[in-house]
This record gives C-alpha cells, structure tokens and sequence, in this order.
C-alpha cells in the first residue's frame, strides 16, 4: 500500500514542524518579496536588462529564473531556520530513493501533461479573448550561444522549481495546512501554487499539477517524489510547447498536429489511470 490520506504517516516527527498560521505568513512572504523585488527593479538602469535580451533571449530568461527562483529560495531558507524545521523530512515527511515510486510518479505527471496540456491551451485562449489581452511580442534575439543558453535554460527551469518551490509549498505551506486535514493542505496549497505564478492563462494546468504532486507528497510522505514530479513537469511543458508550433506550421502539420493531439490524450489518459490506481491503492 502506498499511503491513506486518512491514516497517520509513520516517521521522525518534528517537534518545531510549520503550522497553518506559518502557511499563512510563508505565502504572504513570498508575494511580498515578489512586489518589493519588482518596485525595486524599476530603479535598475533598463539598459542592463536590454543588452542582455538583445544579446541572447535564453540567456536573459536564465537571468529572469535564477532571480525569481532565488526570491523563493531565500523565503523557504529564511522561514525554515526561524521556525528550526526542516522542510524536506521532519513530521513524517522523508526524502528518500524508490526506483518503482519515481517511475511511477514520472509516469504519473506524463499523464497529467498529455491528457491535460491542450486543455491548458485553450484556457489560456479564452483567457487571452475575455481580457483581451495581447501576446507580447517575443524577438528571438540569439548570439553564437544561443544552443548552450537554451539548453541550460531548460535544466534550470525545469530544476530550481522542482527543489525551491517544493521547499516553501510541499515543505511548509502544505505541512503547515495539514492540520486542518489532509485533502485540504493538498488542494488550498496547490491553489496557493498556482495563483503564485501569476498567470491566469497557465492555472488550470499549475493547479492539476500541483494536486498531483501534493497527493504524492502525502500519500508517500517523500519529498523526493514531490521534486522529481516537478521536474519532469516543466520539462515535458517546456518539450509540448516546443512541438506543437512546428506540428501546425502547415495545412498538413495541422492534420498530423491533430492526429498527434489525439494520441497524446489517449496515452495520457492511460499513463492517468496507471498513476491513480499506483498511487492509490
């Protein structure tokens, strides 16, 4: 058996773990930090930020997530040390290696993607028309580096979150919720998560990802699981969102981008349905 949301994990409790208020304040820390840091930055000469875009866009994207990412680092470091818990083991919670439950996780979020990734996308294209809002216009400005920019780009964004998110929503504001109940911790703290990236267009497939990994966090008590799902879902969105323009380039890429579509969902689905059944029996 894999775990019970309604039986209590066996592990090292401890005794200094977050509660909800210390959810509370960790959240609100945290969009706190992100206001200042964006008031702050508007007194940063924009010419450092323009000759880096216009320089290589990879490389001012990996500037862009090494600093958001550092924010959130910081928050999680600093309130776990006031607080004296570890948000990686402590009340139950571990970190440990299993083979089969990190494939089975891996495969898990592989669904979620595939069964959910074109959903997200149209979504997103209601938002855009309800708001009416507008793409901003992207120039693909890329130097002699561009390759090396890209790649380090895609293991970073899909690895800082996948350690420093996992610290301050599974690992404190997940932790913290749990005393209200289990289900609860799981869905308001993937909520949380969702909202926190600030992106409309992107909440329904941040907060289905979310409840994946916080049920997988609770049912396992690893946290190990909870990053490497993280993980391998910026990876796969990073690697969907890189397909799917080419697939419709043309009027028979839209066929095979539809065929594609099809597959996908169908896999995903299954992929779904072995994840669930893994995890909850």
């Amino acid at each position: 058996m894999v775990g019970s949301f309604g039986k209590k994990r066996k592990g090292a409790y401890n005794p200094n773990r977050v509660n909800a208020l210390d959810s509370g304040v960790a959240y609100i820390a945290v969009l706190a930090v992100f206001a200042l840091a964006s008031f702050g930055l508007q007194y940063v000469p924009t010419e450092f930020f323009r000759e880096i875009y216009e320089y290589d866009v990879y490389l001012y994207l990996i500037v862009n997530t090494l600093f958001s990412q550092f924010l959130i680092f910081a928050v999680a470091l600093v309130y776990s040390l006031i607080r004296k818990s570890n948000p990686f083991s402590g009340g139950g919670f571990v970190a440990k290696k299993d083979a089969v439950h990190s494939l089975s996780a891996v495969i898990l979020t592989a669904g979620i993607m595939m069964t959910f990734y074109y959903v997200h996308l149209q979504f997103g294209s209601d938002v855009t028309t309800f708001t009416g809002s507008t793409d901003f216009p992207f120039e693909e400005n890329l130097s002699e580096l561009a390759f090396v920019y890209a790649f380090l780009y895609v293991i970073l964004s899909a690895l800082l979150p996948a350690v420093f998110e996992e610290m301050l929503f599974r690992g404190i504001i997940m932790r913290g919720l749990e005393q209200y109940g289990k289900v609860f911790a799981v869905v308001v703290s993937s909520l949380m998560f969702a909202l926190m990236h600030g992106n409309f267009e992107q909440l329904i497939l941040q907060f289905i990802g979310g409840l994946a990994i916080g049920t997988v966090v609770m049912l396992t008590g690893n946290f190990v699981l909870g990053s490497l799902m993280h993980f391998f879902n910026n990876f796969f969105a990073m690697i969907f969102a890189a397909m799917i323009n080419p697939l419709e380039s043309t009027a028979f890429g839209i066929y095979r981008a539809t065929v594609a579509d099809a597959a996908s969902i169908v896999i995903g689905i299954a992929f779904l349905i072995f994840g669930v059944l893994y995890f909850g029996s």
